[in-house]
C-alpha cells in the first residue's frame, strides 16, 4: 500500500455523517438543517478547534470573492466556516474519499453547495492550472504529507503572484522522538513531521515571503487542560467521532509531545512572489 492509501486509510470511517448525526440529535437538532456552529465540535478537528480556524481566518484575510484552496480539508468544516465569513469560493482537496463524499453531504445540507467544492487528490500533485487560486490554506495536514518541497512547489504553482498562504500546522520542535500514537499517525511510519525551522525556510525557498510566523504551543496547551486530565474540554468532538475511544489516548499524547518540547503548533502566513 502507498502512502497516499495509508493516509487516506488512516482516516477513512464510513459512519461519520451517521455518527455526527445522532450526536445532533441528542441536542434536540435537526441533522438534516444544522448550523456551522452545530456542526463545529464535529468538523473543525484540528487543534483549538472553531477558534483556531476563526483565528486563521482572520489572519489570511482574503479578500470577499477570493478563490482559495484548502489542502488536506476533511470533511470541509474549516473550508464552511471560511467561505461563510469570509464571503469567499473554497476548493477542498483530501486523499480521503470518505472525506470527499460526506463532505459533499453536510455541505449541501447548510445550503453552501454553491460556496465550497470537493476535489479527491494529492496536494504534491494538484488537478489544478497555473494560478488558479488567490489564497491556499492548510490547517493540520502537512504531518502527513512527506514531499514538502513537492507541495509548497506546488502551492506556488497554482497561487496567483501576490496570494496568499496561510497555515496552522504541526511540526518537530527539537528532533526527538515523538510518542505515539497521536492524531494523525498511530507510528512512525505514517508521520512526516518537519523541523520547524526546515518548513520556514523551504517554504521561502519556494517563492513565497514570509508575513507572520506565530508559535501558538501554549494557546493549544491551554486548551487540552491538564497533563492527566480526562477528555479535553476545549477540544473538538470531531477526533472522537473519527476515531472512537483512540482519540483519548492519542490526543494526550499529543499533549506530551508539545509539553516536552519534541513538537510544535506554528500558525504562518506567507504571499506568493
Amino acid at each position: 500500500m502507498n502512502t497516499n492509501a495509508q493516509v487516506a486509510s488512516h482516516y477513512t470511517a464510513e459512519d461519520v455523517v451517521q455518527r455526527i448525526d445522532a450526536l445532533l440529535r441528542e441536542q434536540g437538532i435537526d441533522p438534516a438543517h444544522p448550523t456551522l456552529d452545530s456542526l463545529a465540535p464535529y468538523d473543525n478537528f484540528h487543534s483549538r478547534g472553531l477558534e483556531a480556524t476563526l483565528d486563521l481566518i482572520a489572519l489570511a484575510n482574503f479578500p470577499a470573492g477570493a478563490r482559495v484552496l484548502d489542502i488536506g480539508g476533511g470533511l470541509g468544516g474549516p473550508a464552511r466556516v471560511l467561505a461563510d465569513r469570509a464571503k469567499v469560493q473554497v476548493t477542498v482537496l483530501d486523499l480521503t474519499p470518505s472525506f470527499i463524499e460526506q463532505g459533499r453531504i453536510l455541505t449541501e445540507r447548510v445550503g453552501m453547495s454553491d460556496q465550497v467544492a470537493f476535489e479527491l487528490g494529492d496536494g504534491t500533485a494538484m488537478p489544478f492550472a497555473d494560478e488558479s487560486f488567490d489564497g491556499v490554506w492548510t490547517q493540520h495536514s502537512t504531518m502527513n504529507i512527506p514531499d514538502k518541497r513537492g507541495l509548497y512547489s506546488e502551492i506556488h504553482r497554482v497561487l496567483k503572484p501576490g496570494g496568499r498562504l496561510v497555515m496552522q500546522e504541526v511540526m518537530a520542535a527539537n528532533g526527538e522522538p515523538v510518542v505515539y500514537p497521536v492524531p494523525w499517525a498511530v507510528t512512525a511510519d505514517l508521520s512526516f513531521l518537519s523541523l520547524a525551522t526546515e518548513m520556514r525556510a523551504s517554504i521561502v525557498d519556494a517563492g513565497f515571503r514570509e508575513l507572520a510566523w506565530e508559535n501558538e504551543t501554549q494557546k493549544v496547551l491551554g486548551a487540552l487542560g491538564p497533563p492527566q486530565g480526562g477528555a479535553p474540554s476545549q477540544q473538538p468532538a470531531g477526533l472522537t467521532v473519527l476515531f472512537g475511544p483512540a482519540f483519548l489516548e492519542r490526543i494526550r499524547n499529543m499533549g506530551s509531545n508539545f509539553r516536552s518540547g519534541t513538537l510544535v503548533v506554528v500558525q504562518a502566513l506567507f504571499e506568493r512572489v
